[in-house]
């Protein structure tokens, strides 16, 4: 989450005509000068959903079959898994 202040909108080219969030919220930019420059700004509220939805898949998959350590163990030699 990269914060946009108003100092740092201000020095934004005028070709700059959106500023999109990928996520929810608007708390990091600075809504009132994005729009004093004419500047829409918008966000993608489901943006990471399916990707972390995965992710939680794979941790609980990784947990259930012991893959970390069977990991570790094959990195050191070790075959007894």
């Amino acid at each position: 989450e990269m914060p946009l202040d108003g100092a740092l909108i201000a020095r934004f080219p005028p070709c700059v005509r959106l500023i999109c969030e990928a996520g929810t919220g608007f708390n990091n930019i600075d809504c009132e000068a994005a729009r004093a420059k004419g500047i829409a700004v918008c966000n993608i509220p489901t943006y990471s959903t399916e990707a972390m939805a995965h992710m939680a898949i794979t941790f609980v998959m990784a947990q259930s079959c012991s893959l970390v350590p069977q990991a570790r163990a094959l990195a050191t030699g070790g075959r007894a898994h």
